[in-house]
């Protein structure tokens, strides 16, 4: 969707916006799904935080500020999941067993991210009736890691067995 928009922006738009769009869109085609989960989370995380500052003026920052908060804790959770997943499936260089406990720790490091983002803004919340944090907002700043992980991993899949399709199209041809 985002290249789509952006390929859209491209034809469309003037020729500084063709060439820094075209410039993004040539470097999203080209990046690993890591970057490109983390860039569609960066985009979630701003659009979000955008649509809530109306509550800065309000007087309650609570919301922008924990949907900021829930999707920086979230975007740290999704790196920390694929650091301990190249740590499993690593090179032989490292040591046996280092990788596991590495992984093991990022996992309770996680845990302790998310329990200490979603406590800390219960206190703000409820305890000391401050409008500095919102637990709903904490809370759903967490969702977009799920969604944009799942759509990825559907899309991946799809890619792959196009993929996959293609070479043995191509070994077909070639006998």
């Amino acid at each position: 969707m985002i290249v789509a928009f952006a390929y859209y922006i491209c034809n469309k738009g003037s020729d500084v916006k063709r060439n820094s769009m075209s410039k993004l869109s040539t470097w999203y085609i080209s990046a690993s799904e890591t970057k490109r989960n983390v860039f569609v989370l960066c985009c979630v995380a701003i659009v979000g935080f955008a649509s809530l500052c109306l509550f800065f003026l309000l007087g309650n920052p609570g919301l922008p500020l924990g949907w900021l908060l829930g999707s920086l804790v979230g975007m740290l959770c999704y790196l920390s999941n694929v650091f301990g997943a190249k740590n499993l499936t690593g090179d032989a260089a490292n040591p046996k067993g280092k990788g596991v406990a590495i992984t093991v720790g990022l996992f309770f490091l996680r845990f302790a991210l998310i329990i200490g983002a979603l406590v800390l803004s219960a206190m703000c919340t409820f305890k000391w009736k401050n409008s500095m944090l919102s637990i709903w907002s904490v809370g759903a700043g967490y969702f977009p890691m799920v969604i944009v992980l799942a759509i990825g991993a559907i899309a991946s899949d799809r890619r792959y067995k196009k993929l996959e399709e293609e070479a043995k199209e191509n070994q077909e041809e070639g006998k």
